[in-house]
């Protein structure tokens, strides 16, 4: 009884609970957001800075949906917000039009009047991620990391070409099959896949089917579309429950009553 008071009464100490560390951080259990179309949301994130290359860039800015996993990347000469909302207006929104959400970083460019304002007019609804804790926004966060181990692959000695391959490494990442949805980012998008040179130089292009009218095609190019979307929303739900089971697993979760 003597023990368990004791116990019971160094446990409850508050000046021990707010000054001491404890044995293990704690980690809340992982909660995930699953996206259902296309450009219903899209993460952007500043990589670098970089050597300085040739053509005076230094930075890079990686713009990834998160339904359909597809990306694009931009080379910056400075990470200024003027810069980086003239590259998201110009490089994806002329392209693809207004997302509804953009998420990021508590970057200053991000944050900034001029960005902020940039979204208010465009009626796209801006998010943002918890500070200094990169991992709220995994996706593009590895999608980084990917990009710096292809260009440290074919990066001359001196690192300072390194943005020739940009456009190189887009491409190859946007025809490859993705870990979650097994299915290419530009397929997802255009519903077909990417004719890369290899199958030009072999003559294996990828059949297609020939239709008699743009109706036909048009019927056709959205069942096929809609086909892809519902596996690609089954795959992403059960590569999001086994992410969380495997990060809950190290969760070390702590209620504090008022």
């Amino acid at each position: 009884m003597m023990r368990k008071s004791i116990y019971d009464y160094v446990r409850s100490c508050e000046i021990c609970e707010e000054r001491k560390n404890p044995p293990r951080k704690k980690r809340s259990y992982m909660k995930s957001y699953l996206s259902g179309i296309k450009f219903e949301r899209i993460a952007i994130d500043i990589a670098g800075p970089f050597v300085k290359s040739d053509s005076g860039y230094s930075y890079i800015l990686v713009i990834v949906d998160y339904f359909t996993k597809y990306a694009e990347i931009y080379p910056l000469q400075n990470m200024e917000a003027e810069t980086v909302a003239e590259a998201v207006f110009k490089g994806w929104i002329k392209r693809f039009g207004c997302p509804r959400e953009l998420y990021s970083d508590q970057g200053k460019q991000f944050e900034s009047l001029l960005f902020q304002e940039l979204c208010k007019y465009l009626q796209i609804h801006k998010t943002r991620t918890t500070p200094y804790h990169p991992r709220s926004d995994g996706l593009v966060e590895r999608l980084n990391r990917t990009i710096k181990e292809m260009l440290s692959k074919y990066i001359s000695s001196n690192q300072n070409n390194w943005d020739k391959y940009i456009d190189g490494i887009t491409m190859a990442y946007n025809s490859t099959p993705h870990e979650t949805t097994g299915i290419t980012p530009y397929r997802m998008l255009f519903g077909t896949e990417m004719c890369i040179p290899l199958e030009i130089i072999s003559e294996n292009l990828p059949g297609e089917e020939i239709y008699t009218n743009e109706s036909e095609y048009v019927r056709n190019m959205g069942a096929e579309l809609e086909k892809m979307y519902r596996l690609a929303r089954e795959m992403t739900c059960v590569s999001a429950e086994r992410q969380k089971i495997n990060y809950d697993k190290s969760a070390n979760y702590v209620s504090y009553e008022d």
